[in-house]
């Protein structure tokens, strides 16, 4: 009997594809400084939300979006950034929706999201709001690598 780990769930089996969720192990890797701890997939809007926890330091959620069998964006964030958000504690507030509009902006289809702080977790300045944007990465040229990579690490 060989018992496989799934990719996907977590989950060990013999079968494939996985009977907890139907991923398959042919892309399972167990990695034991990486304490991902993957949870039941949902559809939203036309992808495949695949959320997960990792615990490091501190507890980060992960969002991956499938879009058929292609991996299209991953969305992470610490979870305590979650209970600095006014409202969170309401049951208006859907986490779904909130990562569904991080996706939004990781793919340039929105420009800024802005959220209030709660006044319970603010420290003191008034008022305060979170804007979240997409930054574009930097692209250097070799030599301009070179030198910042030298006036970094010497």
């Amino acid at each position: 009997m060989d018992m496989k780990i799934c990719a996907y769930c977590g989950n060990m089996g013999e079968q494939d594809p996985c009977m907890s969720c139907g991923g398959s192990y042919r892309d399972a890797r167990v990695k034991a400084q990486n304490r991902e701890q993957r949870w039941s997939p949902y559809h939203h809007n036309g992808y495949m939300v695949w959320p997960s926890a990792v615990d490091d330091f501190e507890m980060i959620l992960r969002y991956y979006f499938y879009l058929g069998e292609q991996l299209v964006e991953t969305i992470q964030f610490p979870r305590q950034f979650i209970y600095r958000i006014e409202g969170y504690d309401n049951f208006n507030f859907n986490i779904r929706e909130f990562v569904w509009k991080l996706f939004e902006i990781a793919q340039g289809e929105e420009e800024v999201l802005r959220l209030e702080e709660r006044v319970a977790e603010n420290r003191g300045i008034l008022p305060a709001t979170f804007e979240i944007r997409r930054i574009e990465p930097e692209i250097l040229t070799e030599g301009e690598a070179v030198e910042t990579w030298i006036e970094r690490y010497q």
